[in-house]
């Protein structure tokens, strides 16, 4: 019995190693370096002059005469 409980506690320190190497790289973030022969703007081309959205007039409020006539009760 106790080289079967001996054999659990191996095979659960080593499950529990392969789980921390496996994680032990997350988050990690290699730093920025330039790579080589690689070329990125330094700054963005911009449009001339943009076009301004295309706008629709406003409606006219109603009168309080047309409200009336829309919201009237059939005779």
């Amino acid at each position: 019995m106790t080289a079967r409980r001996g054999l659990g506690q191996a095979v659960t320190l080593v499950l529990a190693l392969v789980i921390a190497a496996g994680v032990g790289g997350c988050g990690r973030k290699a730093p920025n370096r330039p790579v080589e022969g690689g070329a990125y703007p330094r700054f963005y081309p911009t449009v001339p002059n943009p076009a301004p959205p295309e706008t629709r007039p406003l409606p006219v409020p109603d009168t309080v005469e047309q409200r009336r006539q829309r919201t009237a009760q059939p005779e």
